[in-house]
């Protein structure tokens, strides 16, 4: 897709993503949420170990209007776009007014969530992961499909200490052609290696790792399709009508994530049930 650089266009199921995540205000650990249903996941807007309500909505909102290419009006009553600097600096503002303090020992690392590296990634991640699943989207026209099957995972960013993926792609169950990482675009292994259970980059914190089209005349040519494959992608949303259990959960958690479905649930003792979402 060519977009243009004097006249961006925003992507709409990016747009649409966002705008359909409850901000969720819990201390629980990357860990904790990744227990969380995936479902249940994609309707929050959320970051490890904070629990600042009224910040986290700040940080959704300039992230939504980040990803719709929109300005925020200043007190000066100049206007601007919001930016990775400008979200930075507005958030070490905004949590200073809020009285944060870091943990102990934590001040300027990622665990303390006024530094810098805390924020970008913060801006870095949300608004990636919701650039990619539009993407994800769009390769799913029946054409792009038809053109470009099959996806390779590759090293888009270098890294000082850089993940074995390689080894990860492996244990997930992919397999290599040509010493290549490449799999049919409806195959379970871009959700296997994501940490986050979702079949489009990123696949991790600051992985480095993307990924690109592969033509189906190459795809046959190395041997991960035949040539009268077809793809049987999803009609649906990834996560639509799917059941998700709270059983795990304290009755404040459950609380809050529900919320974040609204309308879209129903609730059956320990059970959610989903239908809608993120398309």
């Amino acid at each position: 897709m060519s977009v243009s650089l004097a006249n961006p266009v925003p992507l709409a199921d990016a747009v649409a993503r966002m705008n359909a995540k409850t901000p969720i205000a819990q201390a629980m650990t990357s860990a904790e949420w990744s227990d969380v249903p995936l479902a249940l996941r994609e309707r929050s807007f959320w970051t490890a170990r904070f629990a600042k309500a009224d910040v986290l909505q700040i940080m959704h909102d300039k992230i939504q209007t980040a990803l719709e290419l929109g300005s925020e009006e200043l007190d000066n009553g100049k206007t601007r776009l919001v930016s990775r600097s400008s979200f930075v600096r507005d958030l070490r503002k905004a949590l200073s007014d809020s009285g944060y303090i870091p943990e102990p020992g934590r001040e300027g690392t990622l665990r303390d969530h006024s530094s810098r590296g805390r924020l970008g990634l913060i801006y870095d991640f949300n608004t990636s992961q919701a650039q990619e699943f539009a993407r994800w989207k769009s390769g799913q026209a029946e054409g792009a499909l038809d053109a470009f099957p099959c996806q390779e995972l590759y090293r888009e960013e270098g890294r000082q200490v850089p993940r074995d993926w390689r080894a990860r792609w492996s244990a997930a169950g992919g397999e290599f052609f040509s010493g290549r990482m490449i799999a049919r675009k409806d195959s379970p292994i871009w959700s296997r290696i994501s940490r986050f259970g979702t079949p489009f980059p990123p696949y991790d914190f600051g992985s480095g790792m993307g990924i690109q089209d592969v033509s189906r005349e190459e795809a046959i040519s190395l041997g991960v399709l035949q040539p009268d494959d077809q793809l049987e992608m999803p009609e649906v949303g990834f996560n639509e009508n799917v059941e998700a259990s709270l059983s795990r959960f304290s009755p404040e958690i459950r609380a809050d994530l529900l919320a974040s479905l609204g309308a879209s649930a129903e609730v059956d003792g320990d059970t959610a049930r989903l239908a809608g979402g993120p398309q």
